[in-house]
């Protein structure tokens, strides 16, 4: 089982219901989201990924040192995979949902362990937890639309927070270099793309485009000016 497989259910709903749409993907989705949207571009206007397994994870010996949350909720998803056990898996969701949960939260675990203790159920369960996105990760240089990531400050999935934002720079920087940017001058312009990208989203999110123009074409005029902001590339 790998992101692939659950490409078709977004591209056929969106044939289906008529599009473009953006595709949430969480998780285990969050790969699929972006194969989607970097195979059918025409179907999908923009991706947000909450929580995504988009890339392959090392393991992290210091984090699961440093890291309480992230040791635990490893060995809780290492365990269910080889156990199949519908019991820990629920321990591992409850523990991977930290604060305040909803007034439903109860009932929605309920109905999920339910149909978890369907026969065969947690053997796509095993599977999904022990394969790898790699071929989410191969289609990243391929992603052409808006991607919103969201990631909470304690999920266990992720030892280091810091660590994976320092690595989307990387992917920043990687391709700044094609303009002739480095060192300083690729990091002046990160920020000033972060900035950009960061506050149209901010805004857009807060309702402060009040006007009845259509915001795909200010964002795309933003993503130009940015563009021609940068040198020629090499």
């Amino acid at each position: 089982m790998s992101p692939s497989s659950l490409t078709t259910i977004p591209a056929g709903a969106i044939r289906l219901l008529g599009g473009p749409a953006v595709v949430v993907g969480h998780s285990f989705a969050g790969g699929a989201a972006t194969i989607a949207a970097a195979l059918d571009p025409e179907l999908v206007s923009a991706i947000v990924e909450i929580a995504p397994f988009t890339r392959a994870q090392k393991p992290d010996l210091g984090g699961l040192l440093r890291n309480g949350r992230h040791r635990k909720g490893i060995a809780l998803l290492m365990v269910t995979g080889m156990l199949r056990s519908v019991g820990l898996w629920m321990r591992y969701l409850d523990h991977a949902y930290p604060g305040a949960k909803p007034a439903d939260y109860d009932e929605s675990m309920a109905a999920l362990e339910r149909a978890l203790r369907r026969p065969g159920r947690m053997a796509v369960v095993s599977r999904m937890g022990t394969s790898a996105p790699t071929d989410a990760g191969a289609q990243l240089p391929n992603l052409r639309v808006p991607a919103l990531v969201l990631v909470g400050t304690l999920d266990p999935d992720w030892a280091d927070l810091t660590a994976v934002g320092g690595r989307l720079v990387d992917i920043v920087l990687a391709t700044l270099r094609a303009y002739g940017l480095e060192g300083a001058d690729a990091i002046h312009a990160t920020r000033c793309l972060r900035a950009a990208v960061h506050g149209f989203a901010v805004l857009e999110a807060a309702g402060g485009f009040g006007l009845p123009f259509d915001l795909d074409d200010s964002y795309e005029l933003l993503a130009k000016m940015i563009i021609a902001g940068l040198p020629k590339p090499a």
